[in-house]
């Protein structure tokens, strides 16, 4: 969470966002490491492969076009479906629905004779089916996404609106729940006004929002997951406020260290043997470098330790009991906004952890080395050292709710 009145530098990478063709975001790179781990590790049904083959929109509509060097897939992939695809993203339905081309008599569309037409029987498992995309577009369709929409029916006193909803397309408080829940993981809402928002509802609807039924119902007190959940986020939003790189914080830091460990440091970076006092002479460009070097190394020493931190005083209960992931999981498997939390937040902090990813700001690079077997499957061992197994995380993974928070210097 963004504290009130604090600038940090961070890249927030928001899946429901659709990007470019050449542009896809970070966390579907990471989508795809963790569904690879998890395909390795428990042979998924090949149903669920291609449901997530789907899933990758644009980054696997791109690289089929690529492979195949088909011009209509291309054409289809820039001129019509991407464009569907941002419209829904960015909530533009009218937009979407125009694009979509639903004919008045409901038999056909637009889109549908695209579909038939541009793509190749081989290439339809890498888009969604006409039918799958209007559902698509009907499920964001009178939604409310503004914070005044939001409040709207979060305030509203209409009994009609129930507390929890298992139907997508029914307005709930729990579905303005999850707006509030984006909105605070993209600083479009202070921690102040979340909170504020959360004893509105403990005093009115009796529960905490969120917090699947079957948790409110008994086992821990709302209150006490509440607690948990917001020292994550806030222990989030501290690391990012101190650890993205400026030359005084790493002045400073520099100066804490020791001169043979500089120098160690120095040899391994630029390839030739340093003394300590050889550092000391450094010209200005090897000297930062050095710096930059040895302030990613610390932070993600950080990283780890705020994990382990995390782990501790907030996720692991007594032995045998179930962890704060469990818990939240409760009633909601694969869909708890709190489980969903602390997996954004346990794999933003698994990538931070990763030197090589830590220092890296180029995004183009930085996805390219999400791609490296190496970090993809450090990254995976990483979180299900805290989360368990991966098949009791991954469908978060694939949620159009998970983000990476992470430091851009």
């Amino acid at each position: 969470m963004i504290s009130e009145g604090t600038k940090v530098a961070r890249r927030v990478i928001n899946p429901t966002v659709v990007k470019s063709a050449g542009d896809a975001a970070l966390d579907q790179i990471l989508k795809l490491s963790g569904q690879i781990a998890t395909e390795n590790a428990k042979n998924r049904r090949q149903s669920e492969l291609i449901s997530f083959q789907k899933s990758q929109d644009t980054l696997k509509a791109d690289e089929k076009a690529k492979e195949t060097v088909n011009k209509n897939e291309k054409r289809f992939t820039d001129d019509f479906y991407n464009p569907i695809l941002k419209a829904i993203a960015e909530g533009d339905i009218t937009t979407a629905e125009a694009l979509f081309g639903q004919k008045e008599d409901g038999e056909g569309s637009l889109y549908a004779m695209r579909f038939n037409s541009l793509v190749t029987e081989e290439g339809k498992g890498f888009f969604y089916s006409p039918e799958e995309l209007k559902s698509q577009i009907d499920a964001k369709k009178n939604k409310p996404n503004t914070l005044g929409e939001l409040d709207s029916l979060w305030f509203s006193n209409d009994p009609s609106i129930p507390v929890f909803s298992t139907d997508q397309n029914k307005a709930s408080k729990d579905f303005a729940y999850d707006g509030y829940v984006d909105l605070l993981a993209n600083g479009g809402i202070s921690t102040e006004e979340f909170n504020r928002r959360m004893t509105f509802a403990k005093d009115r609807f009796g529960t905490e929002l969120g917090i699947s039924p079957a948790v409110s119902k008994g086992g821990p007190s709302a209150d006490g997951i509440q607690s948990d959940l917001n020292k994550q986020n806030m222990s989030m939003t501290g690391f990012a406020r101190d650890n993205f790189f400026t030359d005084e914080k790493a002045i400073e830091y520099f100066k804490t260290l020791s001169g043979d460990f500089k120098a160690q440091t120095a040899t391994n970076l630029f390839g030739s043997q340093y003394s300590s006092e050889q550092v000391n002479f450094l010209n200005p460009t090897q000297l930062e470098e050095l710096r930059r070097e040895l302030w990613a190394n610390e932070t993600s020493r950080r990283a780890k330790v705020l994990m382990d931190d995390l782990a501790s005083s907030t996720l692991y209960r007594k032995p045998g009991e179930p962890t704060l992931f469990d818990i939240t999981e409760q009633g909601a498997k694969g869909k708890s906004p709190q489980s969903q939390a602390i997996v954004n937040n346990f794999v933003s902090l698994a990538i931070e952890s990763i030197p090589d990813l830590r220092r890296e700001n180029d995004t183009a690079k930085l996805k390219k080395m999400l791609q490296d077997d190496k970090y993809k499957n450090q990254i995976i061992q990483t979180v299900s050292d805290y989360l368990g197994p991966t098949e009791n995380w991954i469908d978060y993974l694939t949620s159009e709710r998970f983000r990476l928070k992470i430091i851009a210097d």
